[in-house]
């Protein structure tokens, strides 16, 4: 789901490019018009209908940037995920053929993990009392 915070913040967390350019754009061509009316190039009711069609555009433009943006960024992270899968599946597939003991903890010491073997050496009861969280 888009956020309004997707369009402050961009699509990779970075500031948007786009903010900036949505926020000069009508002001730039306001001034534009205004000027276009006082040099006598065009009629107010011409300078609205140009603003107006300007308006448009560089908003269909911005927007087709931001969605081809997170098209990208979608693209990515679905690559990034089928890779994290397949190094899970190898890591898996290691650590359960492996012919050694391979207990798995996590920064805090906790056991996360096992493979058959720590199950065989160590015994299951083993494993399971050092499962939970170690008491400080």
């Amino acid at each position: 789901m888009l956020k309004s915070s997707h369009f402050l913040k961009g699509v990779r967390g970075k500031p948007s490019p786009l903010l900036p350019k949505a926020l000069l754009v009508p002001v730039l061509l306001s001034a534009l018009r205004f000027e276009a009316i006082k040099l006598g190039w065009v009629n107010p009711e011409l300078g609205a209908t140009l603003i107006t069609v300007g308006n448009v555009l560089v908003f269909v433009l911005l927007v087709r940037a931001l969605s081809w943006a997170l098209d990208h960024t979608d693209t990515q992270q679905g690559i990034t995920a089928n890779a994290l899968r397949n190094s899970e599946e190898k890591f898996r597939a290691i650590n359960q053929t492996a012919s050694d003991a391979i207990i798995t903890l996590n920064a805090h010491g906790e056991v996360m993990g096992w493979n058959r073997h720590a199950t065989l050496q160590l015994g299951m009861y083993w494993l399971v009392l050092n499962e939970r969280p170690t008491q400080k």
